[in-house]
């Protein structure tokens, strides 16, 4: 029976075996769970290579199940390779095999034996604390030595696949001998002992710790090239809403060493109220744009993490297969509630291979923004005494080595929570707003990157290099659409500041220094008679007003090319204060510059996604309506909570919704159905058929001047539906 060629895999929707890999080692027992595996519309099973629970310190090493003279060989093994076993059958049931190495988490008995290989603090320690307890081993050590010889033996037995859980860096590391040695050797510099943003060279660390996970992973793929072999080797990348150099698990970072595009997009690490429901979509569709012409894969969680023996309902599981598949998804794992996705991919695989996104809008997730940037911003005395009450004040007489390096970090982790809440208030305006729309990283900021889309938006993107600048500066000159933000372009992409915007004469404004902030109960006047502010201000509580909440924190700039719509007022004392009068500084500036440049010196996204201000989110919208040079491909007439998608496929144009009303709070039961949606979609000529693709029904449809029209009633958690031409 043929099996999926492993270069297709980045051409449709896959699926692999969930994680639980086979027990019973019979050959009629292996025989019945890869029969079955095919059965159900799975692509790739996962086969054990070795046993042992090192993680937990119940063993010192893992036992191979294959004849080895480099690890221990599992009872069971002795006399017989159960691994090739396992692939055979596999292979002979028309799957790929996919088998888990663990590369990261090793309890006290595998660190008695290898201490040398441990990760460790600045002061020598271990990091011993991992999931609570448990070592984590440094890829710069001759631990590597040890997984290469794991992954030459392993790919011996003819596995496709080889997932490496892990390696990753954690919080404080690594300061091992062999990490010293390396830095050195590479920067010239001993590697700083403490964080601080402010220094270049700890900047340089950083992004040490990002090539060393990536030299690890192309070493890998050196071994297995010199003996021949085609076996694959993907990890484990963060695909989260926060940045992620604190573990070093950047997908652009590690892109050379990867075969596939992993990301983990687990629920919930957090509060869930504080998770947005569409995490899995914008994982998905950052993981679409990094990927390149690799595979990416979506990593989802069965659990409620932490508790990882606590699972989350079928709702929410059913929820973020549908975001994977909505935004563009190449292999997915079997869940209990997977069942009907995989007969959807399976009944419509044609028509959803080669999808190219048809979105003409592009938001950029800028991961070196997340790495590097910092901001202080230091309340005046006014600030200060307008603190809300409760609220804890820094002591001004406050000194000493240790407190400047806790400002330090905390003027970071402040930085980044503005950072985040910029880019997630743009992505949720986005989907309320129904504008399909991809999302990008620094590496697709090049004209080839940007010159299929109408409109960009750089929420607070500020650390970007002269080759991004002078891309965007092109873009937008050639007729490209502009929003951007707060401090987009005052750093280089290491983080180095600009004593202006890197991109001014686009933005049409000037940076003065300083910061306004944090402005609690403050405001801006718009200035109307502008498309971008029409209908703004809506809810202001004394008729005529012309007041709007301002941003938490406002940029001092001043407007050199362009029309000022709204000006900061001064910060008032205290919440109850009459109006105070306006600075010099604008919070909207636009010019009609290439398409139209939109720019908001203020943290407007952050202070949408904060506060939910309507205000803003009819701003956002008027102003992506005025500065793009084009309208969306798709436009849809239903609820808010509604993501649309569209893309071009084999067999015509496919249109996804995906529903995001659900109850009160997360997680949820069900969704709450929509009646209908109302959908006009731009086509080359009159479709011959327009097709609801989870029942195989025809749409009754309306074609005219180059739009197709149709109604989806009764719509659940999701829907595609195919346009054929």
């Amino acid at each position: 029976m043929e099996r999926p060629k492993i270069e297709e895999l980045a051409k449709g929707i896959f699926w692999i075996g969930g994680r639980e890999r086979p027990r019973d080692m019979s050959r009629e027992a292996l025989e019945e769970t890869f029969r079955k595996a095919k059965e159900k519309g799975l692509d790739i099973v996962g086969v054990s290579a070795f046993r042992g629970r090192v993680s937990t310190g119940e063993d010192a090493e893992e036992r191979a199940l294959f004849p080895t003279e480099h690890f221990p060989v599992d009872d069971e093994a002795r006399g017989r390779n159960l691994l090739k076993e396992q692939v055979e059958i596999a292979h002979g049931h028309g799957l790929l095999v996919l088998t888990y190495l663990n590369a990261h988490h090793y309890g006290d008995r595998f660190y008695e034996r290898h201490r040398e290989w441990a990760q460790v603090f600045p002061d020598g320690r271990p990091m011993d604390k991992l999931y609570g307890r448990g070592y984590t081993m440094c890829v710069n050590t001759s631990y590597r030595d040890r997984m290469f010889r794991m992954i030459r033996e392993v790919a011996r037995q003819g596995v496709d696949l080889i997932f490496l859980d892990g390696p990753a860096y954690y919080p404080g590391c690594c300061y091992c001998s062999y990490c010293r040695g390396k830095f050195r050797e590479r920067y010239g510099e001993e590697i700083p002992m403490k964080e601080d943003w402010r220094d270049p060279l700890w900047r340089k660390f950083v992004r040490f710790r990002y090539e060393s996970i990536r030299d690890f992973l192309v070493d890998a793929h050196r071994v297995l090239k010199e003996e021949g072999f085609k076996t694959w080797i993907y990890s484990n990348t963060s695909g989260q809403t926060w940045p992620v150099w604190s573990f070093a698990l950047s997908p652009e970072d590690l892109w050379e060493g990867e075969d596939i595009i992993g990301m983990e997009s687990y629920q919930y690490y957090a509060r869930p109220e504080d998770v947005p429901v569409w995490l899995y979509g914008w994982t998905t569709k950052f993981g679409r744009s990094v990927k390149k012409d690799k595979p990416f894969f979506l990593f989802l969680s069965g659990a409620h993490e932490n508790w990882t023996k606590y699972s989350v309902p079928d709702a929410e599981m059913r929820m973020a297969i549908a975001q994977g598949i909505a935004n563009g998804v190449n292999i997915l794992e079997d869940r209990p509630q997977a069942g009907e996705f995989i007969d959807f991919t399976r009944r419509w695989r044609n028509a959803l291979k080669d999808l190219e996104s048809l979105a003409n809008v592009a938001l950029v997730w800028s991961k070196r923004t997340g790495d590097y940037a910092y901001e202080e911003v230091v309340r005046g005395p006014l600030e200060a005494q307008a603190g809300q009450a409760g609220e804890e004040v820094e002591e001004a007489f406050q000194t000493g080595d240790y407190f400047e390096a806790s400002q330090v970090q905390r003027f970071k982790r402040e930085g980044e929570r503005r950072f985040v809440e910029e880019v997630r208030g743009f992505y949720e305006a986005l989907i309320r707003l129904h504008v399909p729309f991809d999302l990008l990283g620094d590496s697709s900021l090049t004209p080839e990157g940007l010159s299929r889309y109408d409109l960009l938006i750089l929420p607070d993107v500020e650390c970007m290099g002269e080759g991004a600048v002078e891309a965007i500066r092109d873009f937008v000159g050639d007729g490209g659409g502009l929003v951007a933000s707060y401090r987009t372009s005052l750093r280089d992409e290491f983080g180095d500041e600009r004593k202006d915007f890197g991109l001014k004469d686009v933005l049409g404004v000037g940076y003065l220094g300083g910061t306004l902030g944090p402005l609690r109960w403050d405001y801006m006047r718009v200035k109307g008679g502008h498309p971008v502010v029409e209908g703004v201000p809506e809810f202001c509580r004394f008729p005529g007003d012309d007041l709007l909440a301002c941003p938490e924190y406002c940029l001092k700039v001043e407007a050199r090319d362009g029309e000022v719509l709204g000006v900061q007022l001064e910060p008032q004392p205290a919440r109850y204060w009459g109006e105070t009068p306006e600075t010099s500084y604008p919070t909207i500036v636009a010019r009609r510059y290439g398409g139209g440049v939109v720019y908001f010196p203020g943290n407007f996204g952050a202070q949408y996604w904060a506060q939910g201000f309507l205000d803003y989110l009819r701003t956002i919208g008027n102003a992506l309506r005025w500065a793009s040079r084009g309208e969306p491909p798709v436009a849809v007439e239903g609820p808010e909570a509604l993501e649309v998608t569209a893309y071009r496929g084999r067999e015509g144009l496919v249109v996804f919704l995906v529903n995001y009303q659900y109850s009160v709070r997360r997680p949820f039961r069900e969704v709450v159905s929509i009646g209908e949606v109302k959908v006009s979609l731009k086509v080359p000529h009159r479709p011959d058929r327009v097709v609801r693709m989870t029942t195989g029904q025809d749409i009754p449809f309306f074609y005219e001047g180059g739009l197709v029209r149709f109604v989806v009633p009764n719509l659940g958690l999701y829907e595609g539906v195919l346009v054929q031409p």
